[in-house]
């Protein structure tokens, strides 16, 4: 869901559909150490495919007709790349304090690597569990950037004018950088050790 377009005069609100592929790398540690802990490790590259949105460059009805060049946010499609990483006392920490701790002692990079799945050394990002699912804040364990237009054509894109009566063709390419405040995971289990889970997050 977005409030507004690019336009300072696109003040109206809508939705924007999409799809995503992607290759994912990382290390799976979630509940290793205790029902709240959260060590899961990934680096995502992948492709993402947007539609138009909902809402038009204006109210007039004809804009219908246009499809995705007369939306608000025209339909795009970019590279992006997504990382996630628990952290110890800020946010992308453990990139410098697990070499130097690996090589100098075993036992200190232990603790601050068990610290930082368990929440960090101030524990604000446990996971907290509830009859419905577990929650758990996330600003500064998970960042995406997502680059529209770059690696193919750009988007086409009216740009109204003040009246929004008149405007101009544009080519569109769009940084979009996202990080999710708060997780809600619904999990299931299974027979056999495995296991299941839906996760919705606000960013």
């Amino acid at each position: 869901m977005l409030n507004h377009g690019f336009s300072d005069f696109q003040q109206k609100s809508g939705g924007v559909p999409g799809l995503e592929a992607a290759v994912r790398f990382g290390l799976g540690m979630e509940g290793l150490l205790n029902v709240s802990s959260d060590a899961l490790v990934f680096l995502d590259a992948g492709w993402r495919l947007d539609g138009a949105s909902s809402m038009k460059i204006s109210g007039d009805t004809s804009l219908k007709n246009f499809g995705s060049v007369g939306s608000a946010i025209p339909g795009r499609n970019g590279f992006y790349l997504r990382i996630r990483m628990p952290f110890y006392l800020v946010p992308g920490d453990l990139l410098v304090l697990a070499p130097i701790l690996m090589a100098t002692s075993r036992s200190a990079f232990n603790d601050v690597i068990t610290t930082a799945g368990n929440g960090g050394l101030v524990p604000w990002q446990r996971k907290i569990a509830s009859p419905v699912g577990t929650f758990q804040f996330m600003l500064g364990r998970e960042a995406e950037i997502c680059f529209y237009g770059y690696l193919t054509k750009p988007a086409s894109y009216i740009l109204p004018y003040n009246d929004q009566r008149r405007g101009e063709i544009c080519e569109l390419r769009t940084l979009q950088i996202s990080f999710p405040l708060l997780e809600y995971t619904i999990a299931g289990s299974y027979r056999g050790g495995q296991s299941s889970n839906l996760r919705l997050q606000l960013y």
